[in-house]
């Protein structure tokens, strides 16, 4: 028993600066094997069930709403506000570029 406690607190010594706490942690190494196996899976399962099913299916609908409506929004705003802005600097430029192009030629 003392050698279990040796292990427990060496493994709180060297996870004290993390916050994550895996099943090992928390049950420890100590227990016999078929314990540890049913409360590893007593552990394991009903997390991730409520993972997979109710935090995807409560949020796995609004948000895929969400982000398809952003995409949309940033698409409309690059096809209709971006490109033309891009296109029409680029006329102008070209316009300011043969005025200065004209300007350099005469000072020469």
């Amino acid at each position: 028993m003392a050698d279990c406690d040796l292990s427990w607190e060496q493994t709180i010594r060297r996870d004290s600066h993390t916050r994550e706490a895996d099943f090992e942690d928390v049950i420890g190494a100590c227990s016999l094997d078929g314990v540890w196996k049913a409360s590893y899976t007593a552990f394991t399962v009903p997390k991730y069930c409520c993972y997979r099913r109710c935090v995807t299916a409560i949020l796995g609908i609004p948000l895929s709403l969400l982000w398809g409506f952003l995409f949309a929004c940033l698409s409309f705003c690059h096809i209709w506000a971006v490109v033309p802005c891009i296109k029409s600097s680029l006329i102008e430029f070209q316009c300011l570029s043969h005025g200065v192009k004209v300007v350099l030629r005469k000072e020469t």
